[in-house]
């Protein structure tokens, strides 16, 4: 099985990772802007059944579902300070691009899987 982990540099997505990798059937591809890129949760382990992908998860496209069977979605701006700060963006990515990858899977008819903390910031919803 081909899983897409959207946000799979964070917080969850390098425990969620090791977990899946353990199962020899699953091929992962993880997309994530690599925000804690100096924090590389990475560096140390050598995974030949995941392609990291390093692109802002609001420019996800079709192309990006090829031979995928299923989506987790663990993409998120999740802290009160940065959500303060930066009201736009988090609308972007915790909803925009959430409702836009929604999309893309029923589209393509695949499986998706969102795993986050709900919490709103600010005015804009």
């Amino acid at each position: 099985m081909n899983i897409l982990i959207i946000g799979h540099a964070g917080y969850i997505g390098p425990v969620l990772v090791d977990q899946l990798l353990k199962n020899k059937d699953y091929t992962l591809k993880g997309i994530d802007t690599e925000y804690f890129k100096k924090k590389n949760l990475f560096k140390d382990k050598k995974y030949k059944n995941l392609k990291n992908v390093f692109k802002d998860v609001r420019k996800i496209s079709q192309t990006d579902l090829k031979n995928i069977d299923a989506i987790v979605y663990l993409a998120a701006i999740s802290n009160d300070p940065m959500g303060n700060k930066f009201q736009k963006i988090t609308y972007e990515v915790n909803e925009e691009s959430w409702n836009k990858n929604l999309q893309l899977s029923i589209l393509h008819h695949r499986q998706i899987i969102r795993l986050q903390r709900r919490h709103f910031w600010g005015d804009l919803i």
